[in-house]
């Protein structure tokens, strides 16, 4: 809710935030459970924080429309699968442990399948049927011009606020640059 509440009176007020605020607005919440996620799928820190923000801004309850449930709002099926390949057993999609690891395997899986980090976001919040099919439509375009090829608006908002908190988290707690971000972003191939 703070998160919110800071954004909304930022917005309405037309000012930046001050240093403290971006701290307020980008927290850094299970620090090791994410660290130990992040370390195991080979996901840079700065990422799993960005996709959990806007996933769920750290709220572990949190429960979508659509059922996806926690902090990185894995859907059921795709958390018993995630839970099915790791021999994790019980699957309680409100604890930040089980959540975090097992939606942390599920961005590693879509970073290998898609290469780049914007086409592997897009699968995660649109499912991979869907990046699939445009992959197969708009796969010879860049990765930025194929974002913004996407049919569905709030899958291209929801790839263009990760890689902006990306470049904030790993700006505020990682001593990246934007361009060392970016970089990572746009040059860099994860498939095997």
């Amino acid at each position: 809710e703070g998160i919110n509440i800071l954004n909304r009176n930022l917005r309405r007020s037309g000012t930046l935030p001050t240093e403290q605020n971006r701290f307020y607005l980008h927290p850094v919440l299970y620090e090791k459970i994410a660290e130990k996620a992040a370390k195991r799928e080979d996901i840079p820190l700065f990422l799993l924080y960005a996709l959990i923000r806007e996933e769920s801004y750290f709220d572990p309850d949190i429960v979508s429309h659509a059922g996806a449930t926690g902090l990185t709002q894995l859907m059921p099926g795709t958390a018993r699968d995630m839970a099915r390949k790791m021999k994790i057993h019980a699957v309680d999609l409100e604890d930040p442990e089980v959540n975090i690891t097992l939606g942390s395997r599920y961005l590693g899986e879509m970073l290998k399948r898609y290469g780049s980090p914007l086409l592997a976001l897009g699968a995660y919040n649109a499912g991979p049927g869907r990046m699939k099919r445009w992959n197969a439509e708009f796969g010879d375009l860049e990765p930025l011009l194929f974002l913004e090829a996407i049919p569905f608006r709030e899958t291209r908002d929801y790839c263009r606020k990760v890689l902006v908190s990306s470049v904030v988290y790993g700006y505020l707690y990682q001593d990246l640059s934007v361009r060392e971000v970016l970089d990572w972003f746009f040059l860099t191939d994860t498939k095997d």
